[in-house]
Protein backbone atom coordinates (compact mmCIF):
# COMPACT_ATOMS: atom_id res chain seq x y z
CA UNK A 1 0.00 0.00 0.00
CA UNK A 2 1.05 3.53 -0.55
CA UNK A 3 1.91 6.48 1.64
CA UNK A 4 0.33 8.82 -0.25
CA UNK A 5 -3.46 8.72 -1.18
CA UNK A 6 -5.35 9.18 -4.87
CA UNK A 7 -7.32 12.18 -4.83
CA UNK A 8 -10.63 12.78 -7.12
CA UNK A 9 -10.32 15.59 -9.60
CA UNK A 10 -12.20 18.25 -6.94
CA UNK A 11 -9.31 17.07 -4.65
CA UNK A 12 -10.91 15.04 -1.91
CA UNK A 13 -9.44 11.82 -1.00
CA UNK A 14 -10.62 8.63 -3.26
CA UNK A 15 -12.65 5.72 -1.38
CA UNK A 16 -9.51 2.92 -0.50
CA UNK A 17 -11.98 0.23 0.92
CA UNK A 18 -15.24 0.30 -0.06
CA UNK A 19 -18.12 -0.68 1.99
CA UNK A 20 -19.24 -3.75 -0.84
CA UNK A 21 -14.99 -5.11 -0.19
CA UNK A 22 -15.84 -5.22 3.46
CA UNK A 23 -18.76 -6.66 3.38
CA UNK A 24 -17.47 -9.72 0.80
CA UNK A 25 -14.39 -10.09 3.55
CA UNK A 26 -17.43 -11.14 6.27
CA UNK A 27 -18.91 -12.84 3.86
CA UNK A 28 -16.18 -15.15 2.85
CA UNK A 29 -15.13 -15.68 6.79
CA UNK A 30 -14.85 -19.31 7.93
CA UNK A 31 -15.88 -18.11 11.37
CA UNK A 32 -19.10 -16.32 11.96
CA UNK A 33 -16.91 -13.36 13.47
CA UNK A 34 -13.80 -11.34 11.94
CA UNK A 35 -11.49 -8.43 13.50
CA UNK A 36 -10.78 -5.31 11.90
CA UNK A 37 -7.06 -6.90 11.87
CA UNK A 38 -8.16 -9.57 9.70
CA UNK A 39 -10.36 -7.29 7.50
CA UNK A 40 -7.76 -5.25 6.87
CA UNK A 41 -5.44 -7.92 6.38
CA UNK A 42 -7.64 -9.65 3.56
CA UNK A 43 -7.84 -6.14 1.82
CA UNK A 44 -4.34 -5.30 1.56
CA UNK A 45 -4.79 -2.45 4.17
CA UNK A 46 -4.26 -1.41 8.41
CA UNK A 47 -6.31 -2.61 10.79
CA UNK A 48 -7.11 1.12 11.36
CA UNK A 49 -8.44 2.02 7.93
CA UNK A 50 -10.75 -1.58 8.18
CA UNK A 51 -12.16 -0.25 11.18
CA UNK A 52 -12.97 3.09 10.38
CA UNK A 53 -15.12 1.44 7.08
CA UNK A 54 -16.79 -0.93 9.77
CA UNK A 55 -18.05 1.60 11.93
CA UNK A 56 -19.70 3.13 9.21
CA UNK A 57 -21.07 -0.15 7.99
CA UNK A 58 -22.25 -0.47 11.76
CA UNK A 59 -23.78 2.89 11.81
CA UNK A 60 -25.76 2.05 8.93
CA UNK A 61 -26.93 -1.08 10.50
CA UNK A 62 -24.60 -3.56 8.22
CA UNK A 63 -22.76 -4.96 10.45
CA UNK A 64 -23.01 -5.37 14.83
CA UNK A 65 -19.47 -5.53 17.13
CA UNK A 66 -19.33 -6.94 20.33
CA UNK A 67 -16.47 -6.70 22.73
CA UNK A 68 -14.72 -9.74 23.67
CA UNK A 69 -12.03 -8.90 26.44
CA UNK A 70 -8.99 -6.77 26.39
CA UNK A 71 -9.07 -4.31 23.28
CA UNK A 72 -10.19 -7.35 21.47
CA UNK A 73 -13.50 -6.21 18.85
CA UNK A 74 -15.26 -9.04 17.02
CA UNK A 75 -17.56 -8.34 14.44
CA UNK A 76 -20.67 -9.94 12.06
CA UNK A 77 -23.09 -9.23 9.50
CA UNK A 78 -26.27 -8.05 10.51
CA UNK A 79 -29.66 -9.54 9.07
CA UNK A 80 -29.76 -6.19 7.35
CA UNK A 81 -26.89 -6.75 5.59
CA UNK A 82 -27.64 -6.23 2.49
CA UNK A 83 -27.63 -8.80 -0.34
CA UNK A 84 -24.68 -9.94 -2.77
CA UNK A 85 -24.43 -7.92 -5.27
CA UNK A 86 -24.19 -9.08 -8.51
CA UNK A 87 -24.53 -5.30 -10.34
CA UNK A 88 -21.77 -4.31 -12.99
CA UNK A 89 -18.68 -1.89 -11.31
CA UNK A 90 -17.43 0.03 -14.27
CA UNK A 91 -14.55 0.60 -11.85
CA UNK A 92 -13.87 -2.80 -11.35
CA UNK A 93 -10.05 -3.32 -12.67
CA UNK A 94 -11.19 -6.14 -14.56
CA UNK A 95 -13.53 -4.24 -16.56
CA UNK A 96 -11.57 -0.34 -16.39
CA UNK A 97 -8.36 -2.10 -17.63
CA UNK A 98 -9.32 -5.41 -19.62
CA UNK A 99 -6.30 -7.40 -21.14
CA UNK A 100 -5.97 -7.48 -24.84
CA UNK A 101 -4.08 -10.78 -25.59
CA UNK A 102 -2.15 -9.21 -28.20
CA UNK A 103 0.82 -11.05 -28.50
CA UNK A 104 2.88 -8.66 -30.95
CA UNK A 105 2.46 -10.91 -33.42
CA UNK A 106 -0.93 -11.33 -33.95
CA UNK A 107 -4.31 -10.08 -31.80
CA UNK A 108 -5.65 -13.00 -30.30
CA UNK A 109 -8.49 -11.59 -28.76
CA UNK A 110 -10.72 -12.21 -32.18
CA UNK A 111 -10.50 -16.23 -31.86
CA UNK A 112 -9.78 -16.53 -28.19
CA UNK A 113 -12.28 -19.47 -28.52
CA UNK A 114 -9.80 -21.31 -31.12
CA UNK A 115 -6.67 -20.61 -29.21
CA UNK A 116 -8.74 -22.53 -25.69
CA UNK A 117 -10.44 -25.32 -27.38
CA UNK A 118 -6.98 -26.31 -28.72
CA UNK A 119 -5.33 -25.67 -25.13
CA UNK A 120 -7.92 -28.34 -23.65
CA UNK A 121 -7.79 -30.81 -26.93
CA UNK A 122 -3.99 -30.27 -25.91
CA UNK A 123 -3.11 -29.14 -29.63
CA UNK A 124 -0.25 -26.28 -29.34
CA UNK A 125 0.79 -24.12 -31.88
CA UNK A 126 4.32 -25.13 -32.98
Amino acid sequence: MSNSRERNDRGQFVETITPAAVVDVLRRAETPVVTAKEVGEELGYTSEAARQKLLTLLDEGTVARRKVGGGAVVWWLTAESPPVSTAFDPDDPLFANPPTFASGVSDVSHNVDEYVADAVANNHDP
